[in-house]
């Protein structure tokens, strides 16, 4: 050890507390850091020249802090942990109290080559629901950002957005995120951001506010599909703020929904349900029948997912009193539609552990998932092909994977190249039999074209 390091008793005391050893530490910064796109090679004999005085790279001291942070259910900073402070992303978009100053900071990461230089880690410590009837930032204060200028805004610049609004939501279900996203954050970036802070009459900056939450919750969505789980999040939380100004429940407690999908997918029930449960107390009292839906519909899943069957089964049944109070609005762009009520369907009887009905749930959604839906389709399709071989059909399995890999050759999805991995992994046990040798010999045919945000390999 070089004499001049000093043992770092700041992180074995919080290592103790939270009843960490260095296998489990490592194990804890490997799981945050495959939540941003990172492979980490970490294991005890890193943390332990972490502890006899070595200051890992970046983007380390981030992942150590939120491990950490989850695993003693309070802040944790590198500082606290006697490391030097990294780039300080984290900081930047959680301390900057305007929109447009939130949006800066992410475009300026945007242009940093690769996750490595600048990790955008998931916080759970961000999961408390944002409350709507907080009265919104003043935009005047100071911020990190000079204000924007531009002309006065009018119908135009809400015409405009609406149409991108269209334009990038179609691409990203026909194609999957991977086409769509770096577009979308630039447009958010160059000009969503400007419009936040020009002036406009009340009424069209109300409308462009709306809209401009619509789009932050769609690039939240693209970076969720490609499994950047960190950027995701605050593009949620954008979304959230720009509907509070725009003095819209709804498309705040559509972004709470997507924190709460999120946050149940990463293995988080509790706030997931919270979240949930904001959501639906947000949304308001004469929303849609369809937007109730697929905001009961989801706080049945939450349910589901932290184990209590009663409630999870009597909000299911509520989502589907609710969507036939709205179905014949189903055929409308991007809407909830029949193809999605299966699918929420299937998640809640999966989790109770009724894999057939979960099973014939999914077999529903497919076959009603629309045909320009196709990285939905494919996300389904691989998760039935799961699900049936789990129950032991293995001939069935094969065959959905066959048609899954038929949409995979033409997504750009983080979601759909995760399930090309799960798929050869469960198959490879069977690699003698001829039905899944033939799946997996295709699948090693295939270009990997469903790369999204990917994986970055990080030595630390």
């Amino acid at each position: 050890m070089n004499p001049l390091r000093t043992v770092n008793f700041r992180l074995q005391a919080f290592m103790d507390e939270a009843g960490l050893n260095g296998d489990g530490l490592a194990r804890s910064i490997r799981a945050v850091g495959d939540q941003v796109g990172l492979s980490l090679r970490c294991g005890r004999a890193t943390v332990g020249q972490w502890l006899r005085g070595r200051n890992p790279r970046p983007p380390i001291p981030t992942l150590a802090a939120e491990a950490l942070s989850r695993a003693l259910d309070r802040d944790v900073s590198p500082a606290h942990l006697g490391f030097e402070a990294d780039s300080s992303e984290d900081l930047a978009f959680w301390h900057e109290r305007s929109v447009a100053g939130q949006l800066q900071v992410l475009h300026q990461l945007d242009n940093v080559s690769g996750p490595c230089q600048n990790p955008r880690v998931y916080r759970v410590a961000a999961l408390r629901p944002p409350i709507w009837d907080e009265p919104p930032p003043d935009l005047a204060r100071p911020s990190t950002t000079r204000p924007l200028g531009t002309g006065r805004l009018g119908r135009a610049e809400v015409e405009d957005a609406e149409t991108m609004l269209r334009l990038f939501g179609q691409a990203d279900s026909r194609a999957g995120a991977g086409h769509v996203r770096p577009a979308l954050a630039r447009y958010l970036a160059d000009q969503i951001r400007v419009w936040t802070t020009a002036p406009a009459r009340d009424d069209i900056r109300r409308e462009l506010l709306a809209i401009a939450a619509r789009l932050a919750y769609l690039c939240g969505f693209l970076f969720f599909d490609d499994e950047l789980h960190g950027t995701a999040q605050r593009y949620y939380h954008v979304a959230a703020e720009l509907a509070r100004e725009a003095g819209r429940p709804g498309p705040h407690a559509m972004a709470l929904r997507a924190l709460s999908v999120q946050a149940r997918l990463l293995g988080h029930p509790r706030p997931a349900l919270a979240l949930a449960e904001a959501s639906l107390s947000d949304a308001p009292t004469d929303c849609d029948p369809l937007t109730r839906a697929f905001l009961t519909g989801q706080l049945a899943v939450a349910h589901a997912a932290d184990g209590d069957r009663y409630r999870a089964l009597r909000q299911l049944s509520a989502t589907e009193h609710w969507f036939a109070k709205g179905c014949d609005r189903v055929d409308a762009p991007m809407a909830y539609n029949h193809a999605s009520l299966a699918h929420q369907k299937a998640a809640v009887l999966a989790l109770l552990h009724q894999r057939p009905q979960a099973i014939a749930a999914l077999e529903l959604s497919v076959r009603q998932r629309p045909a320009h839906e196709r990285r939905s389709r494919a996300i389904t399709k691989a998760r039935l092909a799961e699900l049936q071989l789990s129950h032991g059909h293995l001939e069935q399995a094969t065959a959905t994977w066959h048609t899954f890999l038929d949409d995979y050759r033409c997504i750009l999805s983080g979601r759909a190249r995760s399930a090309l991995a799960i798929m050869r992994a469960s198959l490879r046990p069977y690699k003698n039999n001829r039905l899944a040798g033939e799946v997996l010999r295709r699948a090693l045919a295939l270009p990997y074209v469903g790369l999204g945000g990917g994986q970055s390999m990080v030595r630390v």
